[in-house]
C-alpha cells in the first residue's frame, strides 16, 4: 500500500521582479518538506485558492531537481521578519523583501519557519 502523499502550496516573490510565484512542497515528515516544484501564479488565483490560509511549521529542503524562482533561478527562500512573506534568496548578507520592501539583515538558513501555505 502506497503513502499518501501531503503538498502544499507557499507563495512567494522574486527579488529582482517582484513576480509571484507558487512553490508546490511535499511533506517529509512531521516538520520537514521538500521543494519540488516553482511556478508563476497569477496574483487572482492566489487569492482565490488561499494559498495563505494555513500556516505550517516547516523545515524546507530543495528537492534535487527544484529549479527555484522561475523568474531568476534563485533556489533558497527568506522569511520577512516584519509582513512574514517569503522572497526568494540566493545567499547574499542581506536582501531586501520583495512583498515589503524592508531591508533583510538578518537571515537565518536552519530550522523550521512557520510559513503560510494553501493546499495543492
Amino acid at each position: 500500500m502506497s503513502q499518501k502523499i501531503v503538498a502544499r502550496v507557499l507563495l512567494a516573490r522574486c527579488k529582482t521582479s517582484k513576480a509571484l510565484y507558487g512553490i508546490t512542497i511535499e511533506q517529509i515528515d512531521q516538520n520537514s518538506w521538500s521543494m519540488k516544484y516553482s511556478y508563476p501564479i497569477d496574483e487572482k488565483r492566489a487569492e482565490s485558492e488561499g494559498f495563505d490560509k494555513t500556516t505550517i511549521s516547516a523545515d524546507l529542503y530543495s528537492a534535487p531537481d527544484f529549479k527555484g524562482c522561475p523568474t531568476c533561478g534563485a533556489t533558497a527562500n527568506v522569511k520577512c521578519e516584519a509582513c512574514h512573506k517569503l522572497t526568494c534568496w540566493n545567499g547574499e548578507a542581506s536582501s531586501q523583501c520583495a512583498w515589503c520592501g524592508i531591508t533583510l539583515n538578518v537571515i537565518e538558513e536552519n530550522g523550521p519557519i512557520d510559513v503560510s501555505a494553501g493546499e495543492d
